[in-house]
């Protein structure tokens, strides 16, 4: 296959996670800030949004520690409050934390335990109702739509 103007360019993206420090990004990643819009009646989310395209150079840190005062970034100051960033996790197999739920046309897995709270999976009724009805190309469209929008992956 040859290369052209039209084929996409392969990124070299890396994400490298320092001790008890920030994220350093590298390979000109954009960042974007991205808010949740919400309906004004239910209060459910209904849509991510971008607010902002942030400023970002070749390289640059995110903050881990939750203490800078320039947030996203880095300012330094997980030295100053002794940031402890040793990981701990579950490092489960996605397979092994899920429970699965099968419907008509869709199957969903759920790992409960990533949940973030972000509450995209009460957007048009709660998506563990929708499951069993997803013969509807509605409500499945809407399922894929909330599973899609997860931003934990817990969907």
């Amino acid at each position: 296959m040859m290369e052209g103007k039209n084929q996409p360019q392969q990124q070299n993206y890396k994400i490298q996670v320092t001790k008890n420090g920030p994220y350093i990004i590298s390979g000109n990643v954009p960042l974007y800030r991205m808010i949740i819009k919400c309906d004004s009646v239910t209060t459910t989310p209904s849509e991510w949004v971008t607010a902002a395209k942030l400023p970002t150079k070749q390289t640059y840190a995110l903050c881990r520690c939750g203490q800078s005062k320039s947030k996203p970034f880095c300012d330094g100051t997980h030295v100053a409050v002794k940031f402890n960033g040793t990981e701990e996790f579950d490092n489960q197999p996605f397979e092994q934390m899920a429970k699965a739920m099968d419907g008509p046309k869709l199957a969903l897995k759920d790992a409960a335990i990533l949940c973030a709270s972000a509450r995209f999976c009460h957007r048009g009724g709660d998506i563990w109702d929708q499951i069993p009805q997803t013969s509807d190309p509605k409500i499945r469209e809407n399922c894929i739509r909330n599973a899609f929008d997860c931003p934990s992956g817990r969907l």
